[in-house]
């Protein structure tokens, strides 16, 4: 299980997908999370959230660029190359088993 808090650097994009035949709700959103090394550095991690069903309609209208969220949930790690033929890894959650917003909206 992985726990981060981090601030929404993508807004959530709310669309409907057929899964078993049936038609489901499904949210997609990006976090950016700040860690900061014992050497004082700090590095950012950027992670693809995806929701689903009621909570995906639910937390949607308040997914907004910079809110700060807080995730935890099982962890996966996509590795591609990017467009410069870097290695590189997508960093997502699918289905968090807790979402915890915090501030208001503007």
């Amino acid at each position: 299980m992985t726990y981060f808090t981090g601030n929404i650097y993508q807004p959530a994009v709310l669309r409907e997908v057929k899964r078993d035949g049936v038609t489901v709700k499904v949210a997609d959103f990006n976090v950016a999370e700040n860690r900061r090394q014992r050497n004082g550095k700090t590095t950012t991690i950027f992670w693809r959230v995806t929701v689903w069903r009621n909570l995906a309609e639910k937390l949607t209208p308040y997914l907004t660029v910079g809110r700060i969220v807080s995730i935890e949930g099982d962890a996966t790690c996509s590795p591609y190359i990017d467009k410069n033929g870097n290695a590189a890894a997508t960093m997502e959650i699918k289905n968090p088993v807790k979402v915890t917003l915090f501030g208001k909206t503007t």
